[in-house]
């Protein structure tokens, strides 16, 4: 008898069941995929044809059954003698394929802060997207060149095709960490007796920082500095001699980590 009743008898001899399934399987290639499959690769040497096919209790039209999720099958075939046979298998997904990039960021004029994404599984393929220039769309870790604020997008392969995907948005802060004091009083008290710059995360130095009069004459100037809290230090004097009080103006002209150069300008008034 087999495990669906099936029976044969000749003289005292009892016949197996003619249907002995073997099957292989494929399960899906993604967490979430409907591309696994099962194929029935031999049916018995003595079972007769035509046979019928049932998947989970469905009608199916041949040995293969494909186009399949994750999940419990039950697969039962019937041949032309009304022997049958059975089997149940699974069919599970591969562990999900994740990928982040962690917390949306600020980034200012200048700044250089290379972008990295984590994975559940190594990353065999990059393709970044989004509204953010990038200075290279496939590496691993490229960094945002923005002009405005947006967002970046990651799509991620793992070794097996596998995709997954994740979203940074970048807030661009246009000004510069450059403070230049509006007022200073050069009196030989002690207190605030240098014009002192400070120049912050993003520069990496001031190319040019010079000094002029009302009437555009230059009174000071000074070049390559390096970035720092208090850099530069104009201390209110022309060729050894003490300007008078009133309203200078000042440029500078600043090299950011990118490379890049920018200028900026304003007036600062000297006190006696």
């Amino acid at each position: 008898t087999s495990s669906l009743g099936c029976t044969g008898v000749a003289g005292s001899d009892i016949r197996q069941a003619e249907i002995q399934l073997a099957v292989q399987h494929q399960h899906p290639a993604c967490a979430g995929f409907s591309d696994g499959s099962i194929e029935i690769i031999a049916l018995g040497d003595d079972s007769p044809p035509p046979h019928q096919f049932l998947l989970n209790g469905q009608p199916a039209p041949g040995p293969v059954f494909d186009n399949l999720p994750e999940g419990d099958y039950k697969i039962v075939v019937t041949d032309a003698a009304g022997c049958a046979d059975s089997l149940t298998l699974i069919l599970q997904d591969p562990p999900p394929f994740e990928v982040d990039l962690g917390p949306d960021i600020t980034l200012s004029v200048g700044s250089v802060q290379p972008l990295m994404a984590q994975a559940s599984q190594p990353i065999a393929q990059y393709d970044w997207g989004g509204n953010v220039p990038l200075d290279c769309d496939s590496c691993a870790t490229p960094v945002p060149q923005p002009d405005r604020s947006g967002i970046v997008v990651l799509e991620a392969y793992d070794q097996t095709g596998c995709m997954a995907t994740d979203t940074l948005r970048i807030f661009f802060n246009t000004s510069i960490p450059l403070y230049v004091p509006n007022v200073f009083s050069p009196n030989g008290d002690g207190n605030n007796d240098f014009l002192m710059l400070s120049a912050g995360p993003g520069i990496l130095s001031l190319e040019t920082f010079q000094i002029f009069d009302r009437w555009g004459g230059q009174v000071y100037s000074q070049d390559n500095i390096p970035a720092g809290p208090e850099v530069a230090g104009w201390d209110g004097s022309y060729q050894g001699d003490r300007l008078s009080p009133g309203v200078y103006t000042w440029l500078v002209r600043v090299r950011l980590a990118d490379g890049s150069s920018l200028v900026r300008s304003g007036n600062i008034t000297l006190l006696r």
